[in-house]
């Protein structure tokens, strides 16, 4: 008979093989690893886009109030030139990772996250019976 305290606790969000020294590469810890930085890397993006486009408009309104003073020009050009660079240096690498996603099998930019599922807690003590012979009398 097993008691509840007895069985085994597990992570239903995490696979199996994490942190037993399984193959890395069939869905433990390197697929993981694979996931977050993925993720990371994504939010990157989202982070670099908006600093460009933000930094695009501050060039925009440094030019709009300059006055006629050629050195505000042209740090608002520069500004503008730094923004339009970053942008374009963001689109390539998502266009790399397009053209090499297909290449390679991994798709970075569509990846499944693991979700959080709930399950109920049942009494699993029926379930593994030990039966001494000549015992238990």
């Amino acid at each position: 008979m097993r008691l509840i305290a007895q069985n085994t606790i597990t992570n239903p969000v995490l696979p199996d093989t994490l942190g037993t020294g399984a193959d890395l590469g069939s869905g433990g810890g390197g697929l993981i690893l694979a996931k977050l930085i993925a993720t990371v890397w994504q939010a990157l993006i989202v982070v670099g886009g908006l600093a460009t486009l933000l930094w695009m408009i501050y060039g925009a309104f440094t030019w709009i109030v300059a006055g006629g003073d050629k050195e505000r020009l042209d740090n608002a050009r520069q500004r503008i030139t730094n923004a339009i660079i970053g942008m374009a240096i963001l689109f390539a690498t998502i266009a790399f990772v397009n053209f090499l996603g297909p290449a390679i099998g991994f798709d970075l930019l569509k990846i499944n996250l693991p979700s959080f599922t709930t399950s109920p807690i049942t009494n699993q003590s029926n379930q593994s019976t030990t039966h001494i012979p000549g015992g238990g009398r």
